[in-house]
């Protein structure tokens, strides 16, 4: 009788450790970065706001391009600094992400595409989906993120004065995120 009594408390325990790992294996997702091209599909559709369109149009799609322009290869050299395409100071704001686990990135992903979708709104695995686009609720709870101007201060410095060390040498004026998110700025697909 204790035998039996002890295979069922045992039986229990490892049920109960069974459903929690697969509850958190769940519930803990680690979210990857799946690139401009995996929402191209659905977002450069007219009727839904072509917000690749207007991606493609902005620099941040030719973020990583500028670190190759004899501009600021010029500068690289002047300053004894690597080539830019190499330096961690021009890539963490010329790049889409400052992430750097290659766990993190699905074959889809390119980092010669600048500043993409995911910088905004999260590494897209999951919220890409299309049964997770089809509200904001579900866009959300999938890792995704409403992107707003406070983000653009991520790399464009507010006041060039302050934080001289983080500044880019090619940015000349305050940056004014309010101004410059309407340039970037698209509709949310309904």
């Amino acid at each position: 009788m204790r035998t039996a009594f002890a295979l069922f408390l045992l039986s229990i325990g490892l049920s109960f450790l069974l459903f929690v790992k697969i509850n958190s294996d769940s519930l803990i997702k680690d979210y990857k970065y799946v690139g401009v091209e995996r929402c191209k599909s659905c977002h450069s559709v007219k009727f839904r706001g072509d917000q690749y369109g207007i991606w493609k149009k902005s620099k941040h799609s030719k973020s990583m391009f500028t670190l190759t322009t004899n501009k600021a290869i010029e500068y690289a050299k002047r300053n004894n600094q690597v080539i830019p395409q190499k330096n961690e100071n021009c890539i963490k704001c010329h790049s889409a992400t400052k992430e750097k686990n290659p766990k993190y990135f699905e074959p889809s992903f390119n980092f010669d595409d600048g500043i993409q979708c995911e910088t905004c709104h999260n590494p897209g695995s999951e919220y890409s989906k299309f049964h997770n686009m089809i509200t904001t609720k579900l866009f959300l709870s999938n890792g995704g993120k409403r992107g707003d101007f406070n983000d653009c201060y991520q790399c464009h410095k507010k006041d060039i004065n302050k934080n001289k060390s983080e500044k880019c040498p090619f940015q000349k004026e305050n940056f004014d995120s309010q101004k410059s998110f309407q340039i970037i700025k698209h509709s949310i697909t309904k």
